[in-house]
Formats: structure tokens, C-alpha cells, sequence
């Protein structure tokens, strides 16, 4: 080998101190394409729709969650509802700021469960001093109010409203299965393919408390009327209170 190719060839070969500059690089390069794909991955469990408890409506429904940036979606199947946008922060999806009224969402043995924000600390109260008190006794007292009178239908219109909760939570289930369509007007009965979401979410189909029979169609006490609207967009249920008049309205 002449010495002018060994010079070349000795040349091109990448010197030590070369190689000790460039590790370096290329670890950093490795832990931050694991930091990105960790941060991609982050809270992926959480995607996808799932049957959840409502602890506000105390009913049950479906849910879907969805990427959205760098957080997520959440989306209820009702019509003009907003989706909601959550973080994923300590193992959990937290509301946005913005949002902190809406539930916190965590994984609980496989399923989605949805806590209530925490409710704010009562401000303690107020006690009067003695000159306080003894000034308020020495003050002439007032006329006794009069208590106002009480609903004898307040427990039984509470059920009613309780009833249509129950057959709404279903129709919005029906929705979630069926491509975002709500059932059609003659199928919310206590019978046949609907009656099953209801059964399967609160155990049995909700009665009227008036007549003791399983809440029906119509306007009569404790009865009930759904309209399918915009050919399943979106629907309306009344229930008629225990005066036949209409008593509560959803959604």
C-alpha cells in the first residue's frame, strides 16, 4: 500500500475524540424521542366510550373521551352540549381551567368513574359577643313568621320527575349504541327493545306512583310523552306531575 492511500484511509477514520463528542448527542437525542413518545402516550387508557355512573343526575350514561392536542374531549350523547377538555395530571383527566365545576375522571378496576369537584369549605360562622347577645334579647322580637304549607304531592311528583331521569338516561344509552340516534316515538315503551336499556341501567322500569302501575304514554298523572325530533337528532320528554299538568321537561 503506497503511503499517499494510507494516509487517506487514516484520515477518513472518525478519531476517538470525535466519537466521545458525538455519544453524547446521540443519548440526548434517544431520551428525549422516549420523553415525546411517553408524553403521546400519556392517558391513552382513558380514550374511547365507556358506561359511566352520572353522580349528579344520579343516572347512568355513556361517555366518549378523544384526543384533542395535548389533552382530551370529553362528549355526552346529548344534542347541544359542548365537549368538555380535560388534562391528564397524576393518573387522572382533570378539567381545563375554566371548567373546574365538571367531574374529575379516573380508572377504577377497568371502568371510568366520575367524582364530583370538591365542595367548598364552609366559612365558619359568626358568633356574637355578650353585648351582642344581650343587646339582640333587649331589642323588641319580631312577629312569628308563618311556616309555608307543605305539598302533599311533593313526594309523588318527586318520583315522577325521578321516572323521566330514568327513561331519559336509557334514551341517551339508545342514542350511544345506534349511531348517535335517538329512539323513534312509538319504541320508548315498557316493552321490547327499549325497555332493555332500562333495565339493564336501573334494574326495572320506573312506576307511577299514582296508579302503582309502570309509568305509560300519555298526559293522564304520572304518564309521560316522548317525541322523537329532527328525525332522531334530538327528542323531548314530559312528565305530567300529579295534577296532569306538565311537570318536568328534557333535556
Amino acid at each position: 500500500m503506497s503511503a499517499t492511500l494510507q494516509a487517506v484511509i487514516t484520515r477518513s477514520r472518525p478519531s476517538r475524540t470525535t466519537l466521545l463528542a458525538i455519544l453524547p448527542v446521540v443519548a440526548a437525542i434517544a431520551v428525549l424521542a422516549l420523553v415525546m413518545a411517553f408524553r403521546g402516550s400519556a392517558g391513552q387508557q382513558f380514550v374511547g366510550s365507556w358506561r359511566v355512573h352520572d353522580p349528579v343526575s344520579g343516572g347512568a350514561m355513556t361517555v366518549r373521551i378523544s384526543r384533542s392536542g395535548d389533552g382530551f374531549e370529553l362528549r355526552v350523547p346529548t344534542p347541544n352540549v359542548a365537549p368538555v377538555p380535560y388534562l391528564y395530571e397524576g393518573g387522572k383527566l382533570v378539567p381545563a381551567p375554566g371548567y373546574e365545576n365538571c367531574c374529575v375522571l379516573s380508572l377504577v378496576g377497568g371502568r371510568l368513574v366520575m367524582t364530583p369537584p370538591d365542595t367548598p369549605a364552609l366559612k365558619p360562622t359568626h358568633k356574637p359577643t355578650l353585648a351582642q347577645a344581650a343587646t339582640s334579647a333587649a331589642s323588641p322580637t319580631s312577629q312569628p313568621t308563618t311556616s309555608p304549607s307543605v305539598d302533599p304531592n311533593a313526594e309523588q311528583d318527586a318520583q315522577i320527575t325521578q321516572g323521566i331521569r330514568t327513561l331519559q338516561s336509557a334514551v341517551q344509552s339508545w342514542s350511544a349504541d345506534h349511531q348517535d340516534i335517538y329512539p323513534a316515538t312509538d319504541l320508548v315503551v315498557s316493552t321490547g327493545a327499549f325497555s332493555a336499556y332500562v333495565q339493564r341501567d336501573q334494574g326495572s322500569w320506573p312506576l307511577n306512583p299514582v296508579g302503582g302501575q309502570p309509568m305509560q304514554p300519555g298526559t293522564a298523572a304520572g304518564d309521560y310523552t316522548y317525541e322523537q325530533l329532527d328525525g332522531g337528532q334530538g327528542f323531548k320528554l314530559t312528565g305530567y306531575g300529579v295534577d296532569g299538568t306538565p311537570l318536568v321537561t328534557v333535556p
